[in-house]
């Protein structure tokens, strides 16, 4: 578990790491350098959780850190079954209107889009079984 305090916080959530996937994110894509993308579900929905290091180095570690336990655990690499994530374009359910821009993450049978890369929670998902 990943617990985020300082000296006189109080601790403000837990991620199980035996059910969370694990990236390295393109500064490109997050306008942040040195970002860790942690993917995990949440009830029946999956959040984000966006962690920034000051180098390179200290990111890479704690990604080698994070897959280092949980293939000691015998996890996969993707244990939520992320295929794959990336910008798209998609029109209102209405089928009408303008294009709207959404951060899209292919989840095991379902792609989940968000209005941007920093959102905690998807706007919706899309079944493609």
């Amino acid at each position: 578990m990943i617990k985020a305090t300082t000296a006189g916080q109080k601790l403000l959530g837990q991620i199980d790491l035996t059910k969370c996937y694990v990236l390295i994110t393109d500064d490109k894509v997050v306008e942040k350098p040195n970002c860790l993308h942690i993917l995990y579900s949440r009830g029946k929905q999956m959040r984000s959780v966006y962690i920034y290091a000051n180098s390179v180095k200290e990111i890479v570690e704690w990604y080698y850190a994070i897959r280092s336990f949980q293939t000691q655990l015998g996890y996969s690499r993707n244990c939520v079954n992320t295929v794959y994530e990336s910008y798209l374009e998609k029109t209102p359910a209405e089928g009408k209107g303008a294009w709207r821009k959404r951060w899209c993450i292919l989840v095991a049978d379902k792609i989940f889009y968000y209005k941007n890369i920093m959102d905690p929670f998807p706007k919706g998902q899309v079944s493609i079984s």
